[in-house]
C-alpha cells in the first residue's frame, strides 16, 4: 500500500521498510520493481535499494534495464531474467517500460536488438500477465514494425487466451 502512495515520502519509507525485511520480503519484489519505474528519482532510488535487499538476482539485471545504455549490456540482462524464467515475473513490468522505450528510438538496429530480446523475454516472465495489455497496446501502436507489433499481438492473444477475462479488452485493441 505504501508504495502505491500519492506521497512520495510515504512511498520512500515503504521502500526502505522493505529494505530493512531483506529476503522474507521477497513477495513484494514486483511493487518494487513497478517503484524502480517511480517519477520521483529518490523513490527510484530506495525502491532499487530494497529490490537489492530482498531479491539479489533480480538487482543487477534491472539495475542495468533501467541505467545502463550498452546495448550488450542491456541484451545480456534481457537473457539472464528470461533464463531465470518465471521466478523474475516480477521484473516484467520493468522489462514492458524498457520495450515502450526502445520502440520508440530512432536507431533501427539497436532498437531491433534490444526490442527482439526483450520480447521474447516478456512472453517468458509473464504469458498471462493481464497488467501488461496497456504496454503492449502502447507498442502497437508506436512499434514502426510489423515484427514488434506481431510480437505484441501474439502476447496479447497469450494473455486472452491463458486468461479469458481479459478477451474483451483485448479484442478493443485488436
Amino acid at each position: 500500500e505504501g508504495l502505491k502512495s500519492r506521497e512520495y515520502r510515504e512511498r520512500i519509507r515503504a521502500a526502505n521498510g522493505l529494505e530493512d525485511i531483506g529476503s522474507p520480503a521477497a513477495g513484494a519484489a514486483r511493487a518494487i520493481c513497478v517503484a524502480t519505474l517511480d517519477s520521483n528519482s529518490d523513490v527510484q532510488k530506495a525502491a532499487l535499494d530494497a529490490l537489492r535487499s530482498i531479491r539479489r538476482d533480480l538487482y543487477p539485471l534491472v539495475l542495468v534495464l533501467l541505467a545502463d545504455n550498452d546495448d550488450r549490456r542491456v541484451v545480456e540482462s534481457l537473457f539472464a531474467l528470461e533464463d531465470l524464467g518465471q521466478v523474475a515475473e516480477p521484473a516484467s513490468p520493468v522489462v514492458a517500460v524498457v520495450l515502450l522505450r526502445e520502440s520508440t528510438k530512432d536507431q533501427r538496429r539497436r532498437r531491433a536488438k534490444v526490442c527482439t530480446a526483450g520480447l521474447e523475454c516478456l512472453f517468458r516472465l509473464a504469458p498471462d500477465d493481464e497488467s501488461l495489455i496497456l504496454p503492449l497496446d502502447e507498442l502497437c501502436a508506436s512499434a514502426d514494425s510489423e515484427f514488434f507489433r506481431g510480437f505484441a499481438i501474439r502476447h496479447l492473444g497469450k494473455i486472452g487466451e491463458l486468461k479469458p477475462t481479459t478477451r474483451r479488452s483485448i479484442l478493443a485493441i485488436l
